[in-house]
């Protein structure tokens, strides 16, 4: 059992104060068991229960001036952001987990399980706020948020002789996360956000979801279309997913051959979100991406012959109704459900399904910044597959430098080396445009940096 008090100065003095108790046990099942079969030469079981508190950054709670620049002589400056919460309380963390570490066949075998459970409360965050206020963003305390879930590791030794041995670890978490209430007023508290893509806390989702403009469907799940064969953003925004991850995965091999060892780590993510503004760019900006090539040849084909027939192109008339005097022969394909409401040479075609070729700019176009900004294409499933680590060490034997010098190692290694597989296109699944709350949002983000060093160790 433990107990802790701390006194911080980054919180107002009336909060400045929490205490954060603990308390762990463990019984070790295999001393004094007398039936266990053969197999299992270790077993304990083990539990623990903790309070932990934590205080806000330095200096979030001073409002001061920033000096911007002079204008004939005189100084200008703005308020610091963000505002700080006048009666910020301490982010407290209570939290319970139980487990097992079982070892089998003279510790060949090792696994260990552990199942946890840890409520949130006052979380302390940087929030965005309406710039009427004088601000854009305060320091807040945003409510409850609950994580649970499982950690398996698994170590075998699956090959040990006398020059040789392989060792295998593999270790598995699952985590389910839970915004159970917020203490703002508002139902939604904004994380991060960029081109109208909030990541939030939203009180019965998990924490980090994205939410962002999509395309209007009917009632069977068809799109909705406009006249021009553009789709129908959503009124407001919708779910587009969340950062959290289904699971994640790492398997470790290591292989011992007398003095060289040699090992690599293969690091798994399932699920995850991420909404990637560099894809929406190449795609609905520049047409840098590949499938913006898709029906172009083809809708240049028929814009030439409609020009060389002397056809007007189809458009808009003086009220507004969309006019076709011209079919393309190509283009992009698209297809879906006329919009209630929607005139196609004069006749309501809303609800009639269609499917025809459009311009491949207009179509990719609708999904950029300065078009529709429809999010909803450019939210992918972040999963992956990567050589995280790679390393080869030779150790030298303890004869070769003398007594003074009992080990030697020299060791080559690599970091970040290999993305095997990746869900998302053209950026590396982990970019973020922030390292704060608003991760799951990317923009022209530099990949994960790939790494290769070089490390001698003496023992003396």
């Amino acid at each position: 059992m433990t107990g802790r008090n701390d006194w911080t100065s980054t919180l107002p003095k009336e909060n400045n104060s929490y205490f954060y108790p603990s308390a762990s046990a463990s019984y070790v099942f295999s001393e004094h068991a007398t039936k266990l079969p053969r197999f299992i030469t270790f077993g304990k079981l083990r539990a623990s229960i903790a309070q932990v508190g934590k205080d806000a950054d330095p200096y979030q709670l001073q409002i001061g001036y920033d000096s911007l620049t002079t204008v004939d002589g005189v100084a200008l400056s703005h308020i610091r952001n963000p505002f700080p919460l006048v009666d910020l309380k301490p982010e407290k963390k209570r939290s319970y987990e139980i487990g097992m570490d079982l070892r089998f066949f003279l510790d060949r075998v090792a696994l260990d399980f552990t199942y946890y459970h840890a409520t949130t409360t006052n979380q302390i965050l940087t929030s965005s706020v309406s710039a009427a206020s004088g601000y854009t963003t305060a320091v807040v305390n945003a409510g409850e948020i609950r994580n649970k879930g499982i950690e398996l590791l698994l170590t075998t030794i699956p090959v040990q002789s006398k020059n040789f041995k392989w060792t295998n670890t593999i270790n598995f978490t699952k985590n389910n996360n839970l915004v159970v209430s917020l203490n703002s007023s508002g139902q939604r508290e904004i994380l991060g956000d960029q081109w109208r893509v909030n990541v939030t806390a939203t009180p019965g989702l998990p924490y980090g979801s994205i939410f962002g403009y999509g395309i209007q469907r009917d009632a069977d799940g068809n799109a909705l279309m406009n006249g021009d064969g553009t789709f129908v953003r959503t009124e407001e925004q919708i779910l587009l997913g969340d950062i959290n991850p289904d699971w994640r995965m790492g398997i470790t091999n290591g292989l011992q051959y007398k003095n060289w060892i040699f090992s690599f780590l293969i690091d798994i993510q399932k699920g995850g979100d991420i909404y990637s503004a560099t894809n929406m760019y190449m795609h609905g900006y520049s047409g840098n991406a590949v499938a913006t090539l898709e029906g172009r040849d083809e809708w240049y084909a028929s814009e030439a012959a409609r020009v060389a027939a002397g056809v007007a192109a189809n458009g808009l008339d003086g009220s507004g109704n969309y006019v076709e005097n011209w079919t393309p022969t190509g283009g992009y394909s698209v297809t879906g459900v006329y919009a209630p409401g929607t005139v196609v040479n004069g006749q309501d075609v809303g609800g009639q399904t269609v499917e025809r070729t459009i311009d491949p700019q207009v179509y990719w176009s609708q999904y950029a910044v300065w078009g529709n900004e429809i999010h909803e294409p450019f939210v992918y499933d972040a999963s992956y597959v990567k050589l995280r680590e790679i390393g080869l060490t030779y150790r030298f034997n303890k004869e070769a430098f003398g007594k003074k010098i009992r080990n030697v190692e020299i060791t080559i290694s690599g970091r970040n080396l290999w993305l095997i597989h990746s869900n998302v296109p053209n950026i590396d699944p982990e970019a973020s445009y922030t390292n704060g709350n608003g991760q799951g949002v990317e923009y022209a983000t530099y990949p994960i940096t790939r790494s290769v060093g070089f490390n001698l160790k003496v023992d003396l």
